[in-house]
């Protein structure tokens, strides 16, 4: 390899560490791809869902929304999990029967409505994500290359 592509492979793999630093860990976990892919997929297929980030989901009779009141709790749990499904559903287990809103009833039925929004948008949501990374390694890699580009191009003009 020559000079320039190992300086330009350098600085691919550099900007590649610090995205999935910042993206991955030092952003809080609400504020991560995955978990703001997954918030506006579910935003678009249940409108009610701002009721929920609002805090207004006690206010919300089942009479008044379009879903069934496990399908907003179940929304309600996941949101509370920073959309993570895994500890949505290890949640539920330890909450039911002693949450208000839970009970042991219902808690199959929000079960089979976590594993139904597993189904639905994991992969999707999943895929997307590294999407995203991928274009943000992409963009910011060029964008710092040409501004290191730029100096050593004034640097040369310079001498």
């Amino acid at each position: 390899m020559s000079k320039n592509h190992l300086k330009e492979f350098g600085i691919v793999v550099l900007v590649f560490i610090l995205n999935v630093t910042i993206l991955g860990f030092l952003l809080p976990v609400d504020q991560r791809p995955y978990a703001r892919i997954m918030t506006a997929e579910i935003k678009r297929d249940y409108p009610m869902y701002h009721l929920l980030r609002s805090g207004e989901f006690d206010g919300i009779k089942p009479e008044e929304s379009s879903y069934p009141m496990e399908t907003m709790l179940a929304l309600n749990i996941l949101m509370r999990n920073q959309m993570n499904i895994d500890l949505a559903l290890s949640s539920l287990s330890a909450t039911a029967g002693t949450d208000g809103q839970v009970t042991i009833e219902n808690e199959a039925m929000i079960k089979s409505k976590l594993l139904e929004f597993e189904n639905q948008y994991v992969s999707k949501v999943r895929f997307i994500s590294i999407i995203f990374l991928v274009v943000v390694v992409v963009l910011s890699s060029s964008i710092i290359f040409q501004i290191i580009h730029v100096f050593e191009r004034k640097k040369r003009n310079a001498q």
